[in-house]
């Protein structure tokens, strides 16, 4: 039977059993690694990003994946095989079971069962067959394996499931209270000196002092936020490549600091559309967002007048500050070693 056999979990270097958030982490680092603007010199790199994207699209998918893990929490590790044409190879046996051919429909199943040896699909057809053929004694034995892999399945896959996740189950993140800490009093600070600043105003109606407490705020905060381990690492959550079908142009970090130039709301639409048509939602990112809207209110209110103005222009400001704060703050993140 010709079939093309292909493992994403051993091309994105996952354990079966990992989760989409797993996945998603996982795809984005080699994404950067092994993409064709970066590998420019290797010949191989489109076909391998091709094949990167196909696994991340496979495992993404909440059906595929169910698939994939039963199969491969049924059957020995070393004999997992993906075969991307089994339903339609199923399809090709029932269609020749109709026909009459039942030698060839029977070789078929025989195929397919090594690909997929806990299958009870494949076991009912046979069982049909031999249904067919009179072969009371098979088609019995055929109804009985059937039933007892539907019955056993959901069991046996907790059991295993559970196993295998004690593997690969990273430690959870251990916050850093005095870190956190640090960074709300230095906000708060930041604050309280324009609110009772009264220094004159050099650009529209902020002083030099409010205008380097709102960068200090937003580039300390979210520094010791992801320092403290509120936050996720940068280059995890908004490194992830850009791509415009099969190209890639930029990291996504850039367009959100072009998009924060405009307006911290353009950010956050760049941002939830590029969401919903590439990947899932990071509860980092929209924290950090309603992190940078919520120090922008406070600002606003420190300042006592031009609300519209501090919300319209210092959100920009402080947005792209707190964009850095999070990229230098990244590498001291707790765990951020062990996670590479």
């Amino acid at each position: 039977m010709a079939r093309e056999t292909f493992d994403p979990y051993r091309m994105l270097g996952l354990p079966v059993g990992a989760d989409k958030k797993e996945i998603r982490r996982r795809y984005r680092q080699l994404a950067r690694k092994l993409h064709p603007d970066v590998r420019r010199e290797s010949e191989k790199a489109h076909d391998q990003f091709i094949e990167l994207r196909r696994a991340y699209e496979m495992l993404m998918d909440d059906d595929m994946r169910q698939r994939l893990e039963e199969q491969a929490l049924s059957a020995a590790v070393e004999d997992l095989t993906v075969v991307d044409d089994f339903e339609a190879e199923l399809e090709r046996a029932e269609d020749l079971t109709e026909r009459g051919y039942y030698a060839e429909a029977k070789g078929l199943c025989a195929d397919l069962l090594r690909a997929r040896p806990a299958e009870p699909r494949v076991f009912d057809l046979l069982a049909g067959i031999y249904d067919i053929e009179g072969n009371d004694l098979l088609q019995k034995r055929m109804e009985q394996e059937a039933e007892r892999l539907r019955r056993g399945r959901a069991e046996r896959v907790a059991q295993r499931m559970g196993a295998y996740r004690d593997l690969w189950q990273p430690e959870p993140i251990q916050k850093r209270p005095v870190v956190l800490m640090v960074g709300a009093l230095a906000v708060a600070g930041c604050v309280l000196a324009v609110r009772l600043g009264s220094a004159e105003p050099v650009i529209s109606e902020f002083s030099l002092t409010e205008i380097a407490a709102g960068i200090a705020a937003a580039l300390i905060g979210s520094f010791c936020a992801v320092a403290g381990g509120l936050l996720g690492s940068f280059d995890e959550e908004v490194g992830v490549m850009v791509s415009e079908g099969s190209q890639v142009t930029a990291p996504m970090w850039l367009y959100l600091m072009a998009a924060g130039v405009v307006s911290v709301g353009l950010a956050l639409i760049f941002y939830l559309i590029f969401t919903l048509l590439e990947s899932g939602f990071s509860r980092d990112v929209l924290g950090f967002f309603a992190g940078v809207i919520a120090l922008t209110f406070l600002m606003a209110w420190a300042h006592a007048g031009a609300l519209a103005l501090v919300l319209l222009f210092g959100g920009n400001l402080m947005f792209l500050s707190a964009l850095i704060g999070w990229a230098l703050g990244s590498p001291l993140r707790p765990g951020q070693w062990w996670q590479k």
